[in-house]
């Protein structure tokens, strides 16, 4: 899975919200909710396919993560 990570909940939410109109998706409709990795960092899952990849739009290093594997 791809990850932008971000130093805040507040930030990452953010960046959900700038991708609502940078990817100017149908009202009503949200990008993602920012979680948080093992480490406790914020993170947004970067959609890749689909009707509105934001590999292009989203803002931070596109990083892979992948949970079973401990850092």
């Amino acid at each position: 899975m791809k990850i932008v990570k971000f130093s805040s909940q507040g930030e990452a939410q953010l960046e959900a919200d700038r991708l609502i109109t940078a990817l100017d998706l149908p009202d009503g409709m949200i990008y993602g909710n920012p979680s948080q990795i093992a480490d406790g960092t914020w993170v947004l899952t970067v959609k890749e396919n689909g009707s509105w990849p934001a590999t292009n739009v989203i803002q931070g290093t596109i990083e892979d993560y992948d949970p079973e594997i401990t850092p």
